[in-house]
C-alpha cells in the first residue's frame, strides 16, 4: 500500500504510514528505496488512539484496514479520520465483501500457515535483504503472532457499506472488484469517500 501511495503522489509529499503491527512497518523500510522511506514517517500505534498528531491529512490510505474492527470500532475509527483530513481530504480504502464475518484470524491453523507462505514468497520476491537469521526470525515472529490475533469483520454488501461510510461522509462512491486472492478467493469493495462531515 504504501509504494502505491508513493507512486501516486509527488516527490516532494511526505507520508505518514501506520500500522499497530510492527511486520508492515518493518517491511516498507525494507522493500522501498532509501529516498522513498526519507519521505515516510513510520507511527506504530493503534488506529483507536492514534488521532494525527495535530497533523491535517489530505488523504486517508488504507488496505481493507476497517474489517478490522466491530462495528463501533470501526465508526470510532472513521470519525477520527474525519477529524485528522482536511475539509477537502478523501479516504480511499477497500472493503472484503464476503464470508468470514466475525471470524478470529484467517479462519485456522491452514489459513494462518497459507498467510505465513505467502509472507515468505513476498519476501523473496522482493529480494529483501535480511542482514541476519535473527532480524528475519524477528520479522516472521511478529508476522505470526498478528496472524494469531488478527480478526475480521467483513462480510457486508456493497449497500451495507456505503451506508456505513456515509455517515460520516458527503459522498462516498464504491465499485466491486472480481475475485481476489486474498489467503482465500475474496471480492472487494474499493471505495473513494469525499466531503468528510465535520
Amino acid at each position: 500500500m504504501a509504494q502505491i501511495v508513493l507512486d501516486a503522489t509527488d516527490p516532494d509529499v511526505k507520508v505518514d504510514v501506520l500500522d499497530v503491527c510492527p511486520t508492515p512497518l518493518l517491511t516498507c523500510q525494507k522493500v522501498l528505496q532509501p529516498g522513498q522511506v526519507e519521505r515516510m514517517k513510520f507511527i506504530q500505534r493503534d488506529a483507536l488512539v492514534f488521532d494525527g498528531e495535530g497533523v491535517q491529512y489530505d488523504a486517508i490510505t488504507t488496505d481493507a484496514f476497517l474489517t478490522r474492527f466491530p462495528e463501533n470500532e470501526r465508526l470510532k475509527v472513521l470519525q477520527k479520520w474525519v477529524k485528522m483530513l482536511k475539509p477537502e481530504g478523501r479516504v480511499v480504502t477497500t472493503w472484503r465483501i464476503g464470508e468470514r464475518q466475525g471470524r478470529k484470524g484467517y479462519g485456522g491453523a491452514d489459513d494462518q500457515r497459507i498467510f505465513m507462505e505467502n509472507l515468505e514468497e513476498r519476501v523473496r520476491h522482493w529480494g529483501i535483504p535480511m542482514r541476519t537469521f535473527l532480524e528475519m526470525q524477528t520479522i516472521f515472529g511478529l508476522a505470526k503472532e498478528y496472524a494469531e490475533k488478527m480478526h475480521s469483520y467483513s462480510g457486508q454488501t456493497v449497500e451495507q457499506i456505503k451506508t456505513f461510510m456515509e455517515q460520516c461522509f458527503g459522498d462516498v462512491r464504491i465499485e466491486e472488484s472480481g475475485w481476489v486472492y486474498d489467503v482465500t478467493m475474496r471480492r472487494y469493495a474499493r471505495i473513494i469517500a469525499y466531503d468528510p462531515k465535520k
